[in-house]
């Protein structure tokens, strides 16, 4: 069964991404020394993007679409990378 894959490339663009991370380092005896890193916001980060399929329409500028890709990106996706509180 073959199936058939719409694939549209994106640009992302202008992509700040501001916050406290917590860094979790543990030491392992043997090089690179290093056994495993984890990675977490302390709080919501701050994300700021623009986001253009084939490099020609800026996303952002779409009112409906902006409105959805702001929660999408500047609420549940930080939120997900997020320590529990």
């Amino acid at each position: 069964m073959a199936h058939n894959i719409l694939r549209v490339p994106v640009m992302v663009s202008d992509f700040d991404l501001e916050g406290k991370l917590w860094v979790k380092v543990r030491f392992a005896p043997l090089p690179p020394y290093v056994g495993s890193i984890s990675l977490a916001f302390v709080g919501q980060p701050t994300v700021r993007v623009q986001l253009s399929p084939y490099d020609r329409v800026p996303l952002m500028r779409i009112p409906i679409l902006k409105k959805f890709l702001t929660k999408l990106l500047t609420v549940d996706l930080p939120g997900a990378m997020m320590l529990p509180r």
